[in-house]
């Protein structure tokens, strides 16, 4: 394994001297040599964003481009432009004649393109997923090496875009999302769990939507109130997560909206109520109107 001309001119984004080396009769070109990373300029092209070279390496017919080859960390090119985030080569991908592009091959840390879109919560990359109707395609059951779906992913890297990628997720006829919701993973955290306890203030609408999506209980399936008794690894529920990360905004709302007060009484590993927590890190802020005191108080009264 070597770094070839080739591939030096497919990271510098050099079009003609890739389609003078490919073209050329004077000179036999490898297009499949992988350097010590294990990467082949098809994926040294998508890992730069330079698609026009991606787009001429695949539809010139004599490189006979080998799509598939993984690099050391077992990453095919289309997981690198997912990872970089270069929606104009993924698109290209999906909707490609020319290729039959596997979206669900397994890295070294069990991640698919799915998992890379999600994990870098990009709303353009959510956009071509969507758009290029690949929802049949994914895998949506394939979880990382430590245990996430494709919405802890989601949930667990919030911000403005992620909104987005969780609606997606949870409306994608494809995917099970009463399932997921509930889903654990290694550490034994739902979704919920991932969502309060991410310090980002705006997490409040997709918490809303996951709550939305678990209230119905017509199936025999659990419903919100049930799913946010589930303890992870530490025996912390997602109410014990939002005490412990200080999310007052997200405290409110679950004393507002759950219908029963069995989840106020959980306790952890440590012996902890998610109110034991919440009194340690003077939250009492949170407690201020009759409604939250009234509920305090029957927590008490029941100790």
């Amino acid at each position: 394994m070597s770094t070839s001309p080739l591939h030096v001119a497919c990271v510098r984004g050099y079009a003609a001297i890739v389609t003078y080396l490919l073209e050329s009769d004077r000179i036999k070109v490898d297009v499949n040599l992988r350097d010590d990373s294990g990467r082949t300029a098809l994926y040294l092209a998508c890992q730069n964003g330079n698609t026009n070279i991606v787009k001429y390496l695949m539809e010139l017919a004599r490189a006979h481009v080998d799509i598939n080859i993984r690099d050391n960390h077992s990453n095919t090119p289309m997981q690198s432009a997912c990872y970089h985030g270069h929606k104009d080569i993924v698109e290209y991908f999906m909707r490609s004649d020319r290729n039959n592009v596997d979206i669900n091959p397994r890295n070294t840390k069990g991640e698919t393109p799915p998992h890379w879109a999600c994990r870098r919560v990009s709303s353009d990359l959510r956009y071509q997923m969507e758009s290029n109707d690949v929802g049949a395609a994914i895998n949506s059951n394939v979880r990382n090496n430590n245990g996430d779906t494709l919405l802890h992913l989601a949930c667990r890297m919030i911000c403005s875009d992620a909104e987005d990628m969780i609606a997606y997720l949870v409306q994608c006829d494809e995917i099970d999302t009463d399932s997921h919701i509930r889903t654990q993973n290694n550490d034994g955290d739902t979704p919920f769990h991932l969502l309060c306890s991410h310090r980002h203030r705006e997490i409040l609408p997709s918490l809303k939507l996951l709550m939305d999506v678990g209230r119905p209980n017509n199936n025999g399936n659990m419903n919100s109130d049930e799913i946010l008794k589930i303890q992870n690894n530490d025996g912390n529920t997602p109410f014990h997560v939002a005490c412990k990360h200080q999310k007052e905004d997200v405290i409110e709302y679950l004393l507002q909206s759950l219908k029963t007060n069995s989840s106020h009484n959980i306790q952890n590993r440590d012996g902890d109520t998610p109110f034991h927590i919440a009194f340690n890190r003077d939250l009492f802020v949170v407690l201020n109107d009759i409604t939250r005191l009234t509920r305090l108080f029957d927590f008490i009264q029941h100790q």
